[in-house]
Protein backbone atom coordinates (compact mmCIF):
# COMPACT_ATOMS: atom_id res chain seq x y z
CA UNK A 1 0.00 0.00 0.00
CA UNK A 2 0.97 3.62 -1.24
CA UNK A 3 1.57 6.02 1.02
CA UNK A 4 -0.89 9.21 1.00
CA UNK A 5 0.31 12.33 -0.90
CA UNK A 6 -0.67 14.42 1.55
CA UNK A 7 -3.72 15.17 4.16
CA UNK A 8 -6.38 17.25 3.15
CA UNK A 9 -7.91 19.68 6.00
CA UNK A 10 -11.00 16.38 6.63
CA UNK A 11 -7.95 14.12 6.70
CA UNK A 12 -6.19 16.37 9.30
CA UNK A 13 -8.67 16.54 11.59
CA UNK A 14 -9.83 12.85 11.14
CA UNK A 15 -6.33 12.29 12.13
CA UNK A 16 -5.85 14.53 15.28
CA UNK A 17 -9.39 13.06 16.41
CA UNK A 18 -7.99 9.65 16.73
CA UNK A 19 -4.51 10.97 18.20
CA UNK A 20 -4.51 10.13 21.86
CA UNK A 21 -0.65 10.93 22.95
CA UNK A 22 0.03 14.55 24.07
CA UNK A 23 3.35 13.48 22.40
CA UNK A 24 2.24 12.17 19.12
CA UNK A 25 -0.14 15.30 19.09
CA UNK A 26 2.70 17.93 19.65
CA UNK A 27 5.00 16.21 17.00
CA UNK A 28 2.72 15.92 13.83
CA UNK A 29 1.50 19.44 14.54
CA UNK A 30 5.06 20.71 14.33
CA UNK A 31 5.36 19.00 10.90
CA UNK A 32 1.78 19.30 9.51
CA UNK A 33 1.99 23.16 10.02
CA UNK A 34 5.60 23.88 10.28
CA UNK A 35 6.87 21.43 7.68
CA UNK A 36 9.67 20.45 9.86
CA UNK A 37 12.47 17.67 8.48
CA UNK A 38 12.79 14.43 10.03
CA UNK A 39 16.16 15.39 11.99
CA UNK A 40 14.80 18.42 13.00
CA UNK A 41 12.00 17.18 14.93
CA UNK A 42 14.37 14.50 16.35
CA UNK A 43 16.82 16.92 17.35
CA UNK A 44 14.65 19.34 19.25
CA UNK A 45 15.38 19.86 22.97
CA UNK A 46 13.23 20.61 25.64
CA UNK A 47 14.89 23.84 25.91
CA UNK A 48 14.46 24.78 22.28
CA UNK A 49 11.19 25.70 23.28
CA UNK A 50 10.17 29.06 25.38
CA UNK A 51 6.75 28.64 26.15
CA UNK A 52 6.19 32.24 27.54
CA UNK A 53 7.46 33.79 23.79
CA UNK A 54 5.33 31.10 22.18
CA UNK A 55 8.41 29.90 19.76
CA UNK A 56 10.78 26.83 19.27
CA UNK A 57 14.30 27.47 17.80
CA UNK A 58 15.21 25.22 14.89
CA UNK A 59 19.20 23.93 14.87
CA UNK A 60 21.27 22.29 12.15
CA UNK A 61 21.78 23.83 8.36
CA UNK A 62 18.18 25.21 8.21
CA UNK A 63 18.18 27.47 11.74
CA UNK A 64 15.44 29.73 12.31
CA UNK A 65 13.25 30.68 15.15
CA UNK A 66 9.47 29.35 14.69
CA UNK A 67 6.70 31.35 16.12
CA UNK A 68 4.08 29.16 16.99
CA UNK A 69 0.19 29.69 16.83
CA UNK A 70 -1.65 29.56 20.32
CA UNK A 71 -2.57 25.75 19.18
CA UNK A 72 0.77 24.47 18.39
CA UNK A 73 2.20 26.36 22.14
CA UNK A 74 -0.78 24.51 23.73
CA UNK A 75 -0.20 21.44 21.90
CA UNK A 76 3.78 21.50 23.27
CA UNK A 77 2.85 22.93 26.52
CA UNK A 78 0.85 19.54 26.97
CA UNK A 79 3.82 17.46 26.18
CA UNK A 80 6.02 19.08 28.29
CA UNK A 81 4.20 19.05 31.18
CA UNK A 82 2.88 14.64 30.60
CA UNK A 83 6.54 14.46 29.09
CA UNK A 84 8.56 11.87 31.36
CA UNK A 85 11.35 13.60 33.70
CA UNK A 86 14.69 12.00 32.75
CA UNK A 87 18.17 12.31 31.63
CA UNK A 88 18.13 13.32 28.57
CA UNK A 89 17.09 16.83 27.31
CA UNK A 90 15.47 15.79 23.82
CA UNK A 91 11.98 16.83 23.55
CA UNK A 92 10.34 13.87 22.03
CA UNK A 93 11.53 11.08 23.90
CA UNK A 94 10.00 7.26 23.96
CA UNK A 95 7.51 6.32 26.23
CA UNK A 96 7.79 2.18 26.74
CA UNK A 97 10.41 0.60 27.65
CA UNK A 98 13.86 2.71 28.85
CA UNK A 99 12.82 6.22 28.21
CA UNK A 100 15.31 7.63 24.97
CA UNK A 101 15.59 9.91 22.37
CA UNK A 102 12.99 9.28 19.69
CA UNK A 103 14.52 8.11 16.27
CA UNK A 104 13.33 8.90 12.99
CA UNK A 105 12.36 4.92 12.80
CA UNK A 106 10.33 5.81 15.91
CA UNK A 107 8.50 8.46 14.18
CA UNK A 108 8.02 6.62 11.59
CA UNK A 109 6.41 3.35 13.56
CA UNK A 110 4.33 6.58 15.21
CA UNK A 111 2.76 8.20 12.14
CA UNK A 112 1.89 4.61 10.26
CA UNK A 113 -0.22 3.80 13.99
CA UNK A 114 -2.31 6.74 13.77
CA UNK A 115 -2.65 6.26 9.84
CA UNK A 116 -4.00 2.75 10.86
CA UNK A 117 -5.70 3.67 13.94
CA UNK A 118 -7.50 6.86 12.24
CA UNK A 119 -8.29 4.50 9.22
CA UNK A 120 -6.84 6.98 6.35
CA UNK A 121 -3.83 4.58 5.22
CA UNK A 122 -0.46 4.77 5.40
CA UNK A 123 0.81 8.13 6.27
CA UNK A 124 4.51 8.39 6.38
CA UNK A 125 7.08 12.07 7.35
CA UNK A 126 6.64 12.83 3.90
CA UNK A 127 2.99 12.78 3.51
CA UNK A 128 2.75 15.52 6.67
CA UNK A 129 5.64 17.81 4.92
CA UNK A 130 3.56 18.00 1.56
CA UNK A 131 0.57 18.90 3.73
CA UNK A 132 2.53 21.84 5.15
CA UNK A 133 4.08 22.60 2.07
CA UNK A 134 0.36 22.88 0.75
CA UNK A 135 -1.03 24.86 2.91
CA UNK A 136 2.15 27.11 3.23
CA UNK A 137 2.03 27.37 -0.85
CA UNK A 138 -2.11 28.76 -0.48
CA UNK A 139 -0.50 31.97 1.57
CA UNK A 140 0.38 34.57 -1.09
CA UNK A 141 0.42 38.47 -0.38
CA UNK A 142 -0.52 40.23 -3.05
CA UNK A 143 0.51 43.70 -3.53
CA UNK A 144 -2.24 45.76 -3.99
CA UNK A 145 -1.36 47.71 -7.10
CA UNK A 146 -1.27 43.88 -8.80
CA UNK A 147 -2.72 43.82 -12.41
CA UNK A 148 -1.52 40.36 -13.65
CA UNK A 149 -4.42 38.04 -12.63
CA UNK A 150 -2.12 35.09 -12.62
CA UNK A 151 -0.19 36.60 -9.66
CA UNK A 152 -3.86 36.38 -7.28
CA UNK A 153 -4.10 32.95 -8.36
CA UNK A 154 -4.36 29.61 -5.85
CA UNK A 155 -4.46 25.99 -5.10
CA UNK A 156 -8.51 27.31 -4.38
CA UNK A 157 -8.81 29.41 -7.77
CA UNK A 158 -8.42 33.05 -9.08
CA UNK A 159 -9.25 35.91 -7.46
CA UNK A 160 -12.42 37.81 -8.22
CA UNK A 161 -10.47 40.83 -6.72
CA UNK A 162 -7.38 41.92 -7.36
CA UNK A 163 -6.72 43.99 -4.70
CA UNK A 164 -7.39 41.12 -2.14
CA UNK A 165 -4.55 40.24 0.61
CA UNK A 166 -3.55 37.92 1.61
CA UNK A 167 -4.97 35.22 -0.92
CA UNK A 168 -5.29 32.85 1.54
CA UNK A 169 -7.25 29.40 2.59
CA UNK A 170 -9.85 30.29 5.20
CA UNK A 171 -8.17 27.90 7.82
CA UNK A 172 -4.49 29.85 7.61
CA UNK A 173 -5.48 33.22 7.85
CA UNK A 174 -5.41 32.81 11.80
CA UNK A 175 -2.19 31.04 11.90
CA UNK A 176 -0.88 33.12 9.76
CA UNK A 177 -1.61 36.09 11.30
CA UNK A 178 -0.94 34.65 14.76
CA UNK A 179 2.29 33.98 13.93
CA UNK A 180 2.98 37.10 12.26
CA UNK A 181 2.05 38.99 15.00
CA UNK A 182 4.01 37.01 17.53
CA UNK A 183 7.39 36.92 15.46
CA UNK A 184 6.98 40.64 14.81
CA UNK A 185 6.42 41.09 18.93
CA UNK A 186 9.40 39.01 19.48
CA UNK A 187 11.78 40.61 16.93
CA UNK A 188 10.67 44.26 18.65
CA UNK A 189 11.19 43.01 22.02
CA UNK A 190 14.40 41.26 21.68
CA UNK A 191 15.63 44.97 19.56
CA UNK A 192 14.49 46.61 22.90
CA UNK A 193 16.68 44.68 25.17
Amino acid sequence: MTALSHLTPVQEKKLFDTITSSRDTALIFLVVHYGLYVSEVVSLTVADYNAVEKTIRINGSRARHLCLSDDAARALDQWVSDRPHVGTSTLFVTLKGKVSALTSRGIDAILRKWGEKSKLGVINFRTLRKTALRYQSQIKFVSSKTTNKADTYDELGPSSNDNQMPVASHRLIPIALASIGACLLYRLLRKVR
